[in-house]
């Protein structure tokens, strides 16, 4: 069950946005270590405070910043995390159970396939670009954009 937000909403909100901007101007400069260690700074702070926007955007920068860093197993735990909230909607709510669909829907529609796609680079990157795992990886992200 997912823990009530321990903060007021708006102030939440701000600092959530706040952190977010910090971390997206170190990846901007190319701090990448300092970004990766913030964006994981804001994953944990937006999951206690049911925010799966802000969750969501945080792991997928630490998943780029990841391949960046030259961390694949990272990629890939990250990359399975998005792919886990965006392909089972009762993830999603155990993150943000007030979820609105609409936002739900347009988390999903703008980083789910990226995040198949990111997954199979680093798989390929870990067992080879001719892989089965990559392959896999490839097929499923293809399905999800015939069906998004």
């Amino acid at each position: 069950m997912a823990k009530k937000p321990v903060g007021n909403r708006e102030t939440v909100e701000k600092e959530l946005s706040e952190l977010n901007s910090k971390a997206g101007d170190l990846m901007l400069r190319s701090y990448c270590e300092s970004a990766f260690h913030l964006f994981g700074e804001l994953r944990h702070r937006a999951k206690s405070e049911n925010s799966l926007a802000y969750y969501s955007f945080a792991t997928f920068f630490q998943m780029n910043l990841a391949q960046r860093l030259l961390r694949f197993e990272t990629v890939r735990e990250r990359a399975v995390e998005l792919i886990a909230v965006f392909e089972n909607e009762e993830q999603a709510r155990k993150i943000e159970p007030e979820l609105e669909l609409e936002t739900y829907d347009g988390l999903k529609y703008s980083m789910c396939a990226c995040a198949y796609e990111v997954l199979a680079e680093a798989t390929g990157d870990l067992e080879g670009f001719n892989s089965e795992g990559m392959q896999d990886c490839l097929t499923g992200g293809i399905e999800v954009c015939h069906r998004i």
